[in-house]
């Protein structure tokens, strides 16, 4: 997709001067103020600790602004918690975290059963869910005796079964081995050709960067750099992360699908 392509599409999240501050003071985001067009792939960068973290949990109002504005679908995110997270589903970096069910199949229903669908419904959500990464075989083993992979991959499907309009994905290849960021890489492709809108964030661009339509940069809380990957790319340098390999050669980004 042009990247460009995304920038006449409306916005299904707006971010305002966003500054957040933990209990003891520290200061996570400092006015922080984004726009992320419906259907795009955006890549979200930085170091540890560079409020990666901290900005997605702000999309479906796990945290709450201590000053600006986060607004989901045109609402502010604060206000109506509960509708901004049915709209953004987030898939955390250590996906035990989200493990809950004793099964594969009951873990994926989860989220649908606390939407109080009925039970037809919270069923054809979570077969075509489990289907979607590939997990249906498992459907009746414990998420503990699963993989990395397959349980990040669950993870996702557990977000997938709520039907959300976005998915922000917390540092999705994080301690997985390369046939599993593979996998993960693959679904995450699936998603954003289905129509999802999708963020995710990484401290290493060089698994995503090739698919994605925007690139934002974050040091100390703040966006120090934003564009088309291209464009944003070559200095990532200076803010500590790694470019691309192929870039250091003079080549186009490299899909490790490819």
């Amino acid at each position: 997709m042009n990247p460009d392509l995304t920038l006449s599409r409306r916005p299904i999240i707006e971010i305002k001067g966003l500054f957040h501050r933990f209990p003891d003071g520290t200061p996570g985001l400092r006015n922080v103020s984004l726009t992320i067009p419906e259907g795009s792939l955006t890549v979200v960068a930085g170091e540890n600790g560079s409020g990666k973290t901290t900005l997605l949990k702000h999309l479906n109002a796990l945290l709450r602004p201590t000053e600006g504005t986060v607004l989901v679908d045109g609402e502010d995110a604060a206000k109506n918690p509960l509708k901004t997270r049915q709209i953004v589903g987030l898939v955390f970096q250590n996906p035990d975290h989200q493990i809950v069910g004793e099964t594969v199949y009951d873990d994926a229903a989860f989220g649908p059963k606390n939407l109080k669908l009925d039970p037809q419904t919270v069923k054809r959500r979570v077969t075509a869910a489990l289907n979607a990464v590939s997990l249906t075989s498992f459907a009746d083993r414990s998420p503990h005796l699963l993989s990395g992979g397959e349980k990040r991959r669950l993870a996702i499907a557990g977000v997938l079964a709520m039907k959300p309009k976005v998915m922000a994905l917390d540092e999705p290849f994080s301690s997985l081995d390369y046939s599993g960021i593979r996998e993960v890489l693959r679904r995450i492709l699936n998603l954003h050709q289905s129509g999802c809108t999708v963020v995710v964030t990484t401290h290493d661009v060089e698994k995503i960067i090739a698919h994605a339509q925007r690139l934002v940069v974050l040091q100390k809380g703040t966006v120090a750099a934003e564009g088309p990957p291209e464009i944003v790319a070559p200095g990532l340098e200076q803010f500590g992360i790694r470019i691309p390999c192929a870039m250091r050669w003079g080549k186009p980004f490299e899909s490790w699908l490819a």
